[in-house]
């Protein structure tokens, strides 16, 4: 099911898609990407469903997601994005990285892939990304 999502983006807002199955920690990283001054539009998705809706629907700047969840991972939204939105940038956020994930990230076209110990660097990482895209950045 979709979470957050506005029917109107507030001016200038990055529009985020956040694959993340916790309300916790998509929350946690909301309130950093809003301490770290991005004005934010975001829609929550845990569900192959949801995302496919929400890329068509909400039209996201940019995909947040998480690797691993019960019933959706990250590797395969990343795989749905590729087809339907090829060229909307993709970070992983998740709880770890192991050598092996991150390698098959960036293989199938991460942009970036950050742990949520180091949210620190996502606004950094959301720059670059965006950047790198050819997007035009609402920050």
């Amino acid at each position: 099911m979709a979470e957050n999502a506005k029917d109107q983006a507030p001016a200038g807002a990055l529009r985020l898609l956040h694959v993340e199955d916790s309300p916790i920690d998509a929350e946690l990283i909301l309130r950093q990407l809003k301490r770290q001054g991005l004005r934010i539009e975001s829609r929550r998705v845990y569900t192959e469903k949801s995302f496919r809706e929400g890329l068509a629907v909400f039209v996201p700047d940019i995909v947040l997601s998480d690797y691993s969840m019960p019933e959706f991972d990250g590797l395969s939204a990343l795989g749905i994005m590729r087809e339907i939105a090829p060229h909307t940038p993709f970070i992983f956020v998740s709880g770890s990285i192991r050598p092996d994930d991150a390698a098959r990230a960036f293989k199938q076209g991460a942009a970036d892939f950050l742990t949520k110990e180091d949210l620190g660097r996502l606004r950094p990482a959301i720059e670059k990304a965006l950047k790198l895209s050819g997007a035009h950045p609402r920050l």
